[in-house]
Parts: C-alpha cells; structure tokens; sequence
C-alpha cells in the first residue's frame, strides 16, 4: 500500500491520530509532512474554539477523526515556504451544515485557497470557482488539482468537473472555517493531504487507494487528471524505481530518474522509428522560388522556421497543379553517389513523368536537378520526442505505449539506475528482460510495415551518367527507353 510519504512533493498531511489533545479537545494539529516547519501546526489558543476528537469514528472505519460544530477551527502559522500552484489536495471527511461549510482554506481572507461544501456540492475557489453537484453530507474522499485554468475537482464516485479555479495559493492553512468571519464547517475531518505538483492518474489513484482502504469510502480517481493520457513521466519514474527497488532512495535524484527515464525513451522511440514508417510521421507545405541550387533548397531541424522538430525524412511531394489539389511523390536518391547525377542542368518538371529526385544533406535538403520554376511541396517526416520536463507530459500520443510497450522505458531506465550504484547483476537480469520485449515489440510492430519495400539502388545509373536526359529532353542511360532494357524508371 502506497503512503503518502511515499510520492515526492508532499507539503502537507493532517490526520486525526496525529494531534495534541486534552481528552477530547483538540488544542492542536500536527504536521506529519516531514517537512519540518513548525508553522504547519494547527492550532487554536481558544479552547471555546477548539474542535473535539472522536478516537474511534465508526463512520469512517473506526479511525480517529476531528469533529467541528459549526463555531470551532485551527489556524496555523506563516509556512517558511508558501504553497504556490500546482498543488493535488485530498480531504478525507464530511460536511452536514446548512453551508456553505468551509474545510479548508489559507489564512489571508483576501487570497482564498479554499475547498467549501454548501448543501449538495463541493466548490474549490481559489481566486476562481469550479463546482461539483456532490454529496459531502455522507463520508467522501475530494481530489483536488490546483492548477490554474487545468484545474480539476472529484468527490467520491462523482464524475469531476475541471476548469478554472483560479491561481492563488497559499502562506498559511485554516482548517474548518473560512479566513473571514463566518462559514465554520459543521461537521468531520479525517485526514487533508496536500503534494506542491500534479500528481500522475497513476499517483492520484495510489494515494486514493490508501485513503479507501484506511476509511473504507469508494473513490473514483482515475479521471482526475483529465488531460493525462496513457503513461506519464511521474508514471514511468515511479514504475522505474519499483523495478530496481529503489522508491524514496535519495542517492538517485527526481532530475537523475528523468533523465534515465528520457533517454530510455528516446532508445524505444528511434526502435520504432528507424526501422518502421508510419508511427509518428507528419507533414508541412513547403513552397520553394526554384531557379538555382539554393532556390531548390530548404533547411529543417533546430533553430529552423520549417520542421524544427524534424527527424527523420519519409517523403517528399511535388504539387503538379488541378482541383482537388494532385501530388505526386519525388523518389529519393537511392544512394549519395548519385547525387551528382542531378546537379546539372536545370529541367522543367513533366506531368505524369518526374526526372527530379531529392536528398538530404546535413539540415538541408534539396531538389536534384533544379527545377526552372518555383513549386509548392509537402515534405513527410518522422518528428523528434520531445523531452518528457513536466510530471504529466504522457509518451502515449507517441505510439510508445501501446499493448505495454512502456515497459521497456520502465525497465530501461531501472537498469540505468542500478549500473550507477554498481547493482550490475539485477541490472542484467532488467537488461536481459528488456531485450526479450524488444522482440517482441520488433514482431508485433511489423505487420503495420510488411509492404514497405527495401531500397533498390540502379547501379548502371551509377555507372554512366546523364546522357541526353538534361540537355535535350530524352531519357538516357537508367530511365528506361534507352533501348538497353537495363533502366529503371
């Protein structure tokens, strides 16, 4: 079972076996975070205000809760580090007043950070309002992600709601009131749990579990995170840690897993991407002067204004004119040493026959021979993986976890991280595991290429350049109908 104390990031955590009482009048609490700012202690110096502990709460599985009466609260001190958005919150309890029942919110009335429960809903304010149709007169568990306009809010088995909930955070936390005056809560807390990021749906799910199974209360999580598709990087980092049993080891940072988990990532993308077509492929319109060799040339890659995310290349098209628009597809220079085939003289493109070719050098790629006119093309090519920074960036929109094929980046990067600390022989045994899914991923990726064919090279090309092709208009030697019968068209 998953702790809260288990995922990084955790600020805040509040429960009700965790407090300073005098009998049943809780006068304070505690922080178990581990963070070690004595300001997160709640208290409350009026003991007329001070909530009352149930030690055995049978509505919540007989754990100990803190029960507030409409009049009492705790307040904490000034946080060494303020909360700022992203945060993810859980709050374990239930709210019967007449509302709207605040649970929990900052210390400044004027910079809300708030999670209140009027009859029949949960709104999350925090400078913003997004709202739930909920029940919270009933034992429930809210998630709550504060992050901006992303925002996302779930009670229980109810279908969440996202949007903008605004963007304040918080210096400081009051528990069962409103930072104002008034709106003091009329009812239980069990436990608050705050983490200073967006957990993963796989984080939200493992939190929410623990939280189900110490209250016995049902949760639905796994929509909370609703623009989170397939694995992400928090995912894939702690799914690395748990294969090389490494979770909460502080010899290998949170930017170290990253790093690990980028590069297996990019080792499993180019697997794809080398040896297969059409997994990630995507186009862009290029429109080209013509002219001379630079006016039948263009540039991609880094730092370039076409195709900057550019990898690897697929195709090129050539527009011939019409309605709806035609294309037809330039071959590409089966070998460099044809290049120098198609660097003289300049020709004018044929409908229904096309003598250019193209190739790419460096970041460059270009029209051999160049044409006359200028022309509009559309260049197919394979993008590069963007870095995984954030917690939530997914790989699954890059076909990488398809049918599990995410667990090779898991046990790659687990291998990365045990080679490190020198663990090689379970390092072996992840690589040897990783090597047998490569095969299997090489294997069940293949039918989606069976068609392509491989590169044909036309050696007597090659051997005897041009002929009267450039200069006169008729094919020569490797175009077909030279009358040798050894061209290929």
């Amino acid at each position: 079972m998953t702790l809260p104390t288990d995922l990084s990031g955790l600020i805040v955590w509040y429960r009700g076996d965790s407090v300073t009482a005098n009998g049943t009048v809780v006068a304070s609490l505690l922080d178990k975070s581990g963070t070690g700012d004595p300001n997160k202690v709640a208290n409350q110096l009026s003991a007329g205000l001070r909530p009352t502990l149930n030690a055995v709460d049978p509505n919540f599985n007989s754990n100990p809760t803190i029960q507030f009466n409409g009049s009492q609260y705790l307040v904490t001190g000034t946080f060494t580090t303020p909360i700022t958005q992203p945060t993810t919150r859980f709050i374990v309890g239930l709210a019967t007043g007449s509302g709207p029942d605040y649970i929990i919110d900052s210390i400044n009335p004027s910079l809300q950070y708030s999670v209140s429960a009027p009859p029949g809903s949960i709104v999350q304010f925090n400078g913003g309002t997004l709202s739930i149709g909920a029940n919270f007169a009933v034992p429930g568990i809210v998630i709550i992600v504060d992050n901006g306009a992303s925002s996302s809010c779930v009670l229980g088995t109810t279908v969440l709601n996202s949007g903008n909930a605004g963007p304040n955070g918080a210096t400081g936390l009051t528990i069962g009131a409103y930072a104002g005056t008034g709106f003091n809560l009329t009812g239980t807390i069990a436990e608050i749990i705050i983490y200073n990021r967006v957990l993963s749906a796989t984080e939200i799910q493992a939190v929410a579990g623990y939280l189900q199974q110490r209250y016995g209360i049902p949760v639905f999580a796994a929509t909370v995170s609703p623009t989170l598709v397939g694995p992400s990087l928090a995912d894939l980092r702690l799914a690395a840690q748990q294969r090389a049993d490494r979770v909460n080891v502080s010899t290998i940072s949170t930017s170290e897993w990253n790093w690990y988990i980028n590069k297996s990532a990019q080792e499993l993308y180019g697997l794809l991407a080398s040896t297969y077509q059409d997994y990630n492929v995507k186009s862009v319109a290029v429109t080209l002067p013509g002219g001379s060799q630079a006016g039948n040339s263009f540039q991609v890659g880094p730092n370039q204004t076409i195709a900057s995310d550019f990898f690897q290349p697929r195709a090129l098209w050539l527009q011939i004119g019409g309605s709806p628009t035609p294309y037809v597809t330039i071959p590409r220079l089966e070998s460099l040493n044809e290049r120098n085939l198609y660097v003289f003289p300049n020709i004018v493109p044929v409908y229904g026959a096309i003598p250019s070719r193209w190739n790419i050098l460096g970041s460059t790629i270009e029209i051999l021979p160049p044409t006359v006119g200028g022309n509009q093309y559309v260049l197919w090519y394979v993008p590069a993986l963007p870095t995984l920074s954030s917690d939530t960036d997914s790989i699954a929109q890059y076909w990488l976890s398809i049918n599990g094929w995410d667990e090779y980046v898991t046990l790659d990067a687990a291998a990365k991280a045990l080679i490190k600390e020198e663990s090689l022989d379970t390092a072996n045994l992840l690589l040897q595991q990783k090597m047998a899914l490569r095969e299997r991923i090489l294997r069940e990726a293949a039918p989606r290429d069976i068609s392509q064919p491989q590169s044909i090279v036309d050696m007597n090309r090659i051997r005897n350049p041009w002929g009267g092709w450039g200069a006169g208009g008729m094919p020569g030697p490797g175009w077909g109908g030279d009358g040798t019968g050894t061209g290929c068209w």
